[in-house]
């Protein structure tokens, strides 16, 4: 976030010193709008004191305030490490946001998970939760949900707690059961690994349960934080798991999952009633077809190597399922722009949406709404096809507010 912040702080300072000084009170970050000038003083007030000083004069004028965030202490970090109960790794702190790394043991193998408390967490205050499951990595279990996948920002912009799962790294794809080398004549085979659970795009691993992994992250978070909601987003792979997680839980464990460019698998059991469903798929995906099945790009290869759910794989059943589990309507109210198509299921018109599915007329298989640039293009994501710019659909708001919508309760694992 602290890089989003500091490019709009210089575009801001630049309108200003050129006596347009009315874009100070508004300005884009994240895709959300921010009003105020103490907005800014998120990047640390030090720093904005450095772009205050190249237009003297205006100080007094646009009225900085004291008023940034306090940054999360350590006191309140050991707090959260502790009450989770697992071993403690190195964390990281920016200004404000703060994430913990820690490892815990779920069937005798060492899982890591990565916890990102925006800058007004506090363990007693009611926050939402948002749990992030990425799709298939090449030599990178953590993945990019944080990262290129902007859900550190999104959670700091959002005063929301953002937790990423990594994959095991027993989970590599496997061909006809057996795990590839890791090298060949000399040159390395990377690791590709994946969610390991029943129904999902490819085999379980043996001795590797991940909706297991979970439920043992989600029962500790909720005796470390006040939680008000808890909701999965996904991406590609990390679709079906969540799938599989919303049909596994007690009902009214979980507020919402949202699922990006994911699938579902025809004998897939049904989600929990009252969850509510978010869905993006793309028209062009050349990976997880909206039409089902494999795709022409890199999955499939799949059946071909002993990998043959992808052959059950349905996209478009998603928002389905999750319907049906809440008793709405299968006729879904439709609105129709030059970017996506967008379905919203409900019992009567006069209901708000509790399932919503779009169908993007561009892009590929990648996150709409990414990080674009050096270094955010991935193998995988090289392959898959063009993205859509945040400025076209910012992914991670439509997300939150979605799923925000109402008076969240409080949800508890029995």
């Amino acid at each position: 976030m602290f890089n989003e912040i500091t490019h709009h702080v210089e575009e801001t300072w630049n309108h200003v010193l050129h006596g347009n000084s009315t874009l100070v009170e508004k300005f884009e970050c994240g895709g959300e709008a921010v009003v105020g000038l103490t907005a800014l003083t998120l990047m640390g007030r030090s720093a904005l004191k450095a772009y205050a000083s190249r237009a003297e004069g205006l100080l007094p004028k646009l009225a900085i305030t004291d008023s940034a965030p306090a940054a999360i202490s350590h006191k309140v970090a050991d707090k959260v490490l502790t009450e989770l109960g697992s071993s403690r790794l190195p964390f990281n702190q920016t200004e404000t946001a703060i994430e913990l790394k820690y490892k815990l043991t779920v069937d005798d193998l060492a899982r890591r998970v990565t916890v990102h408390l925006p800058p007004g967490f506090s363990p007693d205050k009611p926050t939402s939760v948002y749990y992030l499951l990425d799709g298939v990595q090449i030599n990178n279990p953590a993945g990019n949900m944080l990262g290129i996948n902007g859900w550190a920002r999104t959670a700091d912009a959002r005063n929301i707690v953002a937790i990423n799962l990594e994959q095991a790294e027993q989970s590599s794809l496997k061909v006809f059961g057996h795990r590839l080398p890791e090298s060949i004549a000399g040159k390395s085979i990377p690791n590709v690994t994946s969610w390991s659970f029943e129904h999902g795009l490819l085999n379980k691993t043996a001795g590797v349960d991940d909706v297991k992994f979970f439920t043992t992250v989600y029962g500790q978070v909720q005796k470390s934080m006040n939680v008000k909601a808890n909701n999965i987003v996904a991406f590609s792979d990390g679709g079906p798991l969540a799938n599989a997680i919303a049909a596994e839980m007690p009902e009214g464990s979980l507020n919402g999952v949202a699922n990006v460019a994911g699938t579902i698998m025809k004998d897939a059991p049904v989600p929990k009633p009252g969850i509510k469903g978010f869905f993006v798929n793309s028209k062009l995906d050349p990976t997880i077809p909206v039409d089902g099945g494999p795709g022409p790009q890199l999955t499939k290869w799949l059946p071909k190597i002993g990998q043959r759910h992808i052959l059950d794989s349905e996209p478009g059943l998603q928002p389905i399922r999750y319907a049906e589990a809440n008793g709405l309507s299968l006729t879904p109210k439709i609105t129709e722009t030059p970017v996506y198509i967008q379905k919203d299921y409900v019992t009567t018109t006069g209901d708000s949406e509790k399932v919503r599915a779009f169908l993007l007329k561009k892009g590929g298989h990648t996150w709409p709404g990414r990080d674009l640039g050096d270094g955010t293009n991935t193998a995988l994501t090289n392959a898959n096809g063009a993205t859509v710019s945040r400025a076209e659909f910012s992914t991670n708001d439509r997300i939150v507010e979605f799923l925000e919508k109402g008076v969240p309760i409080k949800r508890t694992l029995e």
